[in-house]
């Protein structure tokens, strides 16, 4: 795990002592700080941490202005609080900060590493998710080639319509009944059946993106506003 460096806020040295410690054995890169100003100039240095830890209760300003500069320099940030004692309003803590998951004070070192690892895995699924969505945004702005129509459609032959060739008939034979004609994509000729069969295939096809995307909004792996534009885009589809 060594490519994981950690911005740690505490003000209580034996505490950030401890914690550093802990997280370097642990194998992970350490970047201490005593408070709001020092981390502040550690974000502006390293530009990007892919985790925190921010013991700054009751400083619950700090810890959302600090939270909000992670996420600024990099929103695959996974955010971890720690916190004096536990409370029935943490969910409510972490929305207003923007945190990932709160640790209570007394906590054990195991449940640091148990819980760390947890915040690597989200932060892999975020930056995997947000280079996928990079990417299908610039296929989309992608400017599409212009061609006259008549380069784009070809009209098909009369012989490329039929289902198979025929063979020619015997001498006295009956004329064989005339073949169905066959579906060309994107032609005059395609079946209204066939164009409700597509349109059905990509509304399924979108309704299980929307599946995921709300499994991952659930996860905390996409923010609210990823989740509803992405929601919106998928929907402006059907």
């Amino acid at each position: 795990m060594s490519r994981y460096t950690v911005l740690l806020v505490d003000s209580e040295v034996f505490s950030r002592d401890l914690l550093t410690n802990h997280l370097r054995h642990t194998g992970f890169s350490v970047s201490a700080a005593s408070g709001v100003p020092e981390a502040e100039k550690l974000i502006a240095t390293h530009k990007a941490f892919p985790l925190a830890i921010l013991s700054l209760a009751p400083e619950e300003k700090a810890a959302a202005r600090l939270t909000g500069m992670l996420h600024e320099a990099a929103q695959e940030t996974v955010v971890l609080l720690i916190a004096p004692h536990a409370g029935a309003a943490e969910s409510e803590l972490l929305a207003r900060t923007g945190a990932w998951d709160v640790l209570i004070k007394p906590f054990r070192l195991e449940e640091v590493k148990v819980r760390l690892a947890q915040a690597v895995e989200v932060f892999e699924l975020r930056r995997k998710l947000r280079a996928a969505l990079a990417k299908l945004a610039e296929s989309e702005a992608r400017p599409r080639r212009s061609r006259p129509l008549e380069q784009e459609v070809r009209i098909p032959e009369m012989s490329e319509l039929l289902v198979e060739e025929s063979s020619p008939p015997e001498p006295g034979a009956k004329d064989s009944p005339e073949r169905p004609v066959r579906d060309v994509p994107g032609s005059q000729v395609e079946s209204s059946y066939r164009r409700q069969q597509k349109k059905q295939e990509c509304e399924t096809d979108t309704f299980d993106q929307l599946k995921r995307l709300s499994e991952l909004f659930k996860a905390g792996v996409l923010s609210e506003k990823e989740f509803n534009e992405k929601k919106k885009e998928l929907l402006g589809r059907i």
